[in-house]
């Protein structure tokens, strides 16, 4: 729980541009990672835990971008 409120600090001082660039970075590393979980590589369980830290901060990014598109709204 600590380094989700060190991530969403950290997120939230992203300007629009590096938000939009690190949603996508961690997007295709989430790609990459999940095709790289077949049940035969040995290290599928390092994979798997990869690709949930990785879709955690891809939430966070997304949570974040959501917040600022609320806060233009008003």
């Amino acid at each position: 729980m600590k380094q989700r409120n060190i991530d969403e600090l950290r997120f939230r001082q992203l300007s629009n541009q590096d938000l939009d660039q690190h949603i996508h970075n961690h997007q295709l590393y989430l790609s990459f990672l999940t095709n790289k979980m077949c049940p035969r590589n040995k290290r599928v369980r390092y994979f798997s835990l990869k690709a949930g830290d990785t879709a955690d901060k891809l939430l966070l990014l997304k949570e974040e971008k959501g917040r600022r598109g609320q806060e233009v709204k008003q």
